[in-house]
């Protein structure tokens, strides 16, 4: 990895994070705050992270001052000054030796590649994973069933797009509608890279996949149907409070059919 290339980004191309969050129109950010991401790449597996940062804050910038930090102990990192010489004056102008300005020395870290990259993947990796930067946890939503169903969905879905290899095991979505279903029983019926009971799939066209939400005074609660690729299909009911920070809870968790793979990433 090049020294200035401190993380992968998803191609803008494809993904403009504007868009993408203004799509989420019912829950909102304090304006001191803005939305960032990184796909962080862990050579097996990879994901984005959807993270919030102040306006003047520079990641690549923080990512080298916090990998330096660390590297001043390591017995690879050599530390030396580098300076710069006195200003000697000639004759008539001598008197002036003694007020000559010395420029402060400049210190310089030498430390090895691999070692200086390996702390910055550390160093950004424990940075996503602080709860203060993660974008769904900074989210408010709007007092309302289409404000918390949204961020629900962000909670648990917002970053469940671009997942590399392994991390595709933990893909998963919300069956949201019939041609949903459709394509469940076209993907899991005698499909050789799954293994589940076709009975119960077959019971799955007959669910309605219509979300329920339901405002109480103190909380929203929201049933709804997951589906974990690789894993099984769900019935889970969730429990919102209505004010801050606005804990999830989960209350119910049926699975409906269960998904096996016969296939290694």
């Amino acid at each position: 990895m090049d020294r200035k290339t401190y993380y992968k980004t998803i191609d803008p191309t494809t993904f403009n994070l504007n868009y993408y969050m203004h799509l989420y129109n019912k829950i909102h950010l304090d304006t001191k705050l803005e939305y960032d991401y990184v796909f962080f790449d862990n050579r097996l597996d990879g994901k984005p992270y959807i993270f919030v940062r102040e306006h003047s804050f520079d990641l690549g910038k923080y990512l080298e001052q916090e990998a330096s930090k660390a590297l001043r102990t390591s017995s690879r990192t050599r530390i030396y000054k580098t300076e710069k010489p006195r200003i000697v004056h000639p004759k008539p102008f001598q008197f002036l030796n003694d007020s000559a300005i010395i420029e402060p020395a400049e210190e310089i870290l030498e430390f090895n590649d691999e070692e200086y990259n390996g702390f910055i993947q550390h160093k950004l990796y424990q940075f996503l994973n602080d709860s203060i930067n993660r974008a769904y946890n900074r989210v408010v939503p709007e007092d309302s069933e289409e404000g918390y169903i949204q961020y629900l969905f962000f909670r648990e879905m917002g970053e469940q797009f671009a997942l590399k290899w392994h991390e595709s095991y933990n893909e998963k979505s919300v069956i949201a509608n019939a041609i949903d279903i459709k394509q469940i029983l076209i993907k899991y019926t005698n499909n050789s890279a799954f293994e589940c009971n076709q009975k119960d799939l077959k019971k799955i066209s007959k669910i309605d996949p219509t979300p329920c939400v339901k405002l109480d005074k103190d909380s929203c609660i929201i049933t709804w149907y997951e589906i974990e690729t690789h894993r099984g299909i769900f019935k889970r009911t969730y429990s919102i409070s209505r004010s801050f920070p606005y804990c999830i809870q989960r209350l119910v968790n049926t699975c409906l059919l269960e998904i096996n793979i016969t296939f290694v990433y």
